[in-house]
């Protein structure tokens, strides 16, 4: 049986009435202590990489991070962190906020690369303007705009043809 995580009020990270869930709903400040204090000898512990992850609902991320790669986690976004992560579209006040040396993990425009409609739509445009070079993909149909091409082909094809169908948003096709 799937857990289902409750729904957030806002999806989006930027609105005031955004909330964070966590993957089954435990209570998400286990993960977030003062990693930067003391060890048992009473030495100030060396500084570590600060990672804010108030936007992600997955613990095996914030647990990856604290247990295997020895991050700081903070959910305050004025401090001074290194690592961001987020589990969907990151907002333009964050992006514009942000200093040169901090990282995120993903990018603006990464839906046109990670979507593989949306690659493929990219590949095909840049395979009618330099044919040569991108004739490394198989023939590719975005359906059902191009529905009447893919029978065609088919139907003319002399062997009997193999297809992939990759379903899109998240359907893991």
């Amino acid at each position: 049986m799937s857990r289902k995580s409750p729904p957030r009020k806002s999806e989006c990270p930027d609105e005031p009435d955004f909330e964070m869930v966590t993957d089954y709903g435990k209570s998400d400040d286990e993960y977030f202590t003062d990693s930067n204090a003391e060890d048992s000898d009473g030495n100030k512990k060396p500084e570590r990489i600060r990672m804010y992850c108030r936007y992600t609902k997955y613990d095996v991320v914030k647990e990856a991070a604290k247990n295997y790669n020895d991050f700081k986690l903070t959910k305050k976004w004025k401090t001074d962190w290194d690592i961001a992560w987020f589990d969907g579209p990151i907002g333009v006040k964050i992006l514009k906020d942000m200093n040169y040396n901090q990282r995120i993990n993903h990018y603006p425009g990464i839906y046109n690369l990670a979507r593989k409609n949306m690659l493929g739509r990219h590949l095909k445009k840049m395979k009618s303007l330099l044919p040569t070079h991108y004739n490394f993909f198989p023939r590719t149909y975005m359906l059902p705009l191009e529905y009447k091409d893919f029978r065609e082909d088919s139907l003319c094809a002399k062997t009997t043809p193999v297809y992939i169908l990759k379903p899109e948003n998240s359907c893991q096709g």
